[in-house]
């Protein structure tokens, strides 16, 4: 399929189909929604600085061949189908700006890579660094968010252990739709608009929340069942709560945050404590996309600090029981050791 698709040599930065009245008139809402989160105008370096202005996010950014215009043509068709917001490079460059600061630019600010494979991908050295640069920040930050989408080219030898799909596999867009969520862009995209309305003055509404459904806090336990406000209040946090500190000392806190942050395959980590609050899994995936892009991130410090402020009213005891109950059932050793003894300190 790739060596009928592949053209001849073109650079398709410089290339852009206009939207006429007639196609726009008949395109529906959702694709010519669709056409303005794809391509905006390219423009000259702005005066302003990067807090003056507003950021923009995609759930992908695009790396392929600039010989592959077809394929490339091909997969944003089938993303405007979807409505996914995606960075073409080429499309979003600024005039003046290097390339690999407008790809950059997109890597930063994107939630996958999709790199579509064709015959003559391996040709284009552009297209080769960029995905080099891509295997080696997913690798560095630990964000499995790399995604190969064969033409009929052969996979590149260092992708060979990442799962990848043929775009004419029947199960091409069961594949797709499963693997592409848009719960962290939408988020990211949320608080970014709010941020450059307050720095504007022009904020009128505080930035949705996430709504957290229930907790099933046990019996003898009146453990409050939504988090979701402290949750968006205390996303800044980067230390223990003053709350925090009187039900565990800062040992024992730093304690739960070192075994827990550490991924485990079976969940035996911070995500398995994040499932027993019943956090939503875009709150989820939104601490996976922060500790993948910040080392020094403690997604457990934000979940343990949000647990204990929204169940402050709650005497303490009840509040380490129910934690270890949770540590309990999770089978997470550490956690039932720690929190007992700080149920000790408390009752004994």
């Amino acid at each position: 399929m790739g060596d009928r698709l592949c053209g001849s040599s073109t650079n398709y930065d410089s290339h852009h189909t206009p939207v006429s009245q007639e196609e726009a008139s008949s395109t529906s809402k959702g694709e010519f929604a669709y056409n303005s989160l794809v391509s905006r105008s390219t423009s000259s370096l702005s005066s302003l600085s990067e807090s003056e202005q507003k950021a923009e996010f995609h759930d992908i950014v695009l790396i392929c061949s600039e010989r592959a215009k077809k394929e490339r043509d091909l997969f944003l068709t089938f993303c405007r189908k979807q409505q996914w917001k995606v960075y073409l490079p080429s499309m979003e460059k600024l005039l003046g700006e290097r390339r690999s600061a407008t790809f950059k630019r997109g890597f930063d600010h994107s939630t996958y890579i999709v790199v579509l494979i064709t015959s003559c991908f391996q040709e284009d050295v552009w297209a080769v660094e960029r995905l080099q640069i891509a295997l080696i920040k997913s690798i560095e930050e630990r964000y499995q968010n790399v995604i190969p989408v064969l033409f009929g080219g052969l996979l590149p030898f260092e992708m060979s252990a990442i799962a990848n799909v043929k775009y004419d596999d029947e199960f091409f867009e069961h594949v797709m739709k499963k693997s592409i969520k848009t719960d962290t862009r939408i988020f990211k995209q949320n608080q970014e608009d709010c941020r450059f309305q307050s720095a504007q003055g022009t904020m009128a509404t505080p930035p949705p929340a996430y709504e957290i459904e229930s907790m099933d806090s046990g019996e003898g336990c009146s453990i409050s069942s939504s988090y979701s406000e402290e949750f968006n209040n205390m996303l800044t946090e980067a230390l223990p709560s003053e709350i925090s500190q009187q039900y565990l000392t800062t040992k024992q806190f730093q304690g739960l945050c070192i075994s827990l942050d550490v991924t485990d395959p079976g969940l035996n980590d911070w995500r398995g404590l994040a499932n027993s609050l019943d956090l939503t899994s875009s709150q989820i995936k939104f601490l996976e996309d922060k500790q993948a892009r910040t080392s020094e991130y403690s997604p457990t410090k934000l979940i343990l600090d949000v647990y204990f402020e929204h169940n402050k009213t709650v005497d303490k005891s009840s509040i380490l029981k129910n934690l270890n109950e949770l540590f309990t059932e999770m089978n997470f050793g550490r956690g039932i050791q720690i929190t007992q003894e700080a149920i000790e300190t408390f009752i004994g």
